[in-house]
């Protein structure tokens, strides 16, 4: 089955695999482990829609964060000048 490589990023970014790793000053996962773990696949026009909106909707969580910035810098500058 073909699949998506930015649904396959997403894919595993759900997983949490850091979840698994140990403790050590060199963490890692033992391969049983992620090999264990199931990503959900459906037909490739699903993938492609999933990851359209996924984009569209980092898309406007980017821009609204930038707007949060500007208006905590906008919140600043009136403390500062008048308080």
């Amino acid at each position: 089955r073909t699949i998506n490589p930015k649904f396959l990023y997403y894919g595993l970014k759900q997983l949490w695999l850091n979840q698994f790793a140990n403790r050590t000053s060199q963490p890692n996962i033992a391969q049983p482990i992620i090999l264990a773990q199931k990503i959900p696949v459906p037909p490739l026009a699903v993938q492609e829609q999933l990851v359209s909106e996924i984009v569209l909707l980092e898309g406007i969580i980017l821009e609204q964060g930038k707007q949060i910035e500007q208006a905590g810098a906008s919140k600043r500058l009136v403390l500062e000048r008048y308080l």
